[in-house]
């Protein structure tokens, strides 16, 4: 697994990237399986982060044998909160992210997770 470029079908353009990431700082989860995006700006709203989410999530699922896959934000970015539970995933937690400074409105995030068994 890994993070795959997301481009649009229309143009072929590259409007971001998508996919899975080890992730190994110190927390109550992990290591562990991370799913995550970023794309530009033109490209948010219109659905693809959430597209690519589920497609991403079903292959972890189905043909990786992934058993469980996490994904965490900033408790300020509402919108990417929002594609995690349009891709099924479910808030867990709340917890303050050891690589971001104490001080940041970044800090504190949120921690969301899909079992298998919800594939």
């Amino acid at each position: 697994y890994g993070v795959y470029a997301v481009e649009l079908k229309s143009s072929g353009s590259l409007i971001g990237l998508l996919g899975f990431h080890w992730a190994d700082f110190k927390a109550d989860f992990t290591p562990c399986v991370e799913i995550g995006w970023r794309l530009v700006p033109e490209a948010w709203g219109h659905g693809y982060a959430t597209e690519g989410a589920r497609a991403c999530l079903e292959h972890g699922f189905a043909r990786l044998g992934l058993d469980r896959v996490y994904s965490f934000t900033a408790c300020v970015n509402l919108p990417s909160q929002a594609v995690m539970q349009r891709a099924g995933m479910r808030k867990t937690a709340e917890f303050n992210h050891p690589k971001v400074a104490p001080d940041s409105v970044l800090y504190p995030h949120v921690l969301y997770v899909r079992e298998a068994s919800h594939a």
